[in-house]
């Protein structure tokens, strides 16, 4: 019984940290086609912004810090 227990909260935090990668990863690509968009574009404002927010996903991948924790900012806030 205490196996099964200890089983399923690995797993959950298993499959929440699968899923929180995933999410990061595409959301790394956008802002990547975002980027690359921007400067096709000459957009210099929307190059910025999206470099600010490209460089500080990327931080947080790094370091390995997690959305909650990072300033208290959602860092899949803004995924349009």
């Amino acid at each position: 019984m205490r196996f099964s227990i200890l089983y399923a909260l690995a797993l959950d935090t298993y499959i929440q940290m699968v899923w929180e990668r995933a999410v990061r990863k595409y959301r790394i690509e956008q802002l990547q086609q975002q980027v690359d968009q921007a400067l096709d574009n000459q957009d210099l404002e929307a190059f910025y912004q999206h470099s600010a927010e490209l460089a500080e996903l990327s931080a947080v991948q790094v370091r390995g810090i997690t959305a909650e924790r990072y300033n208290g900012r959602d860092i899949y806030e803004g995924t349009n």
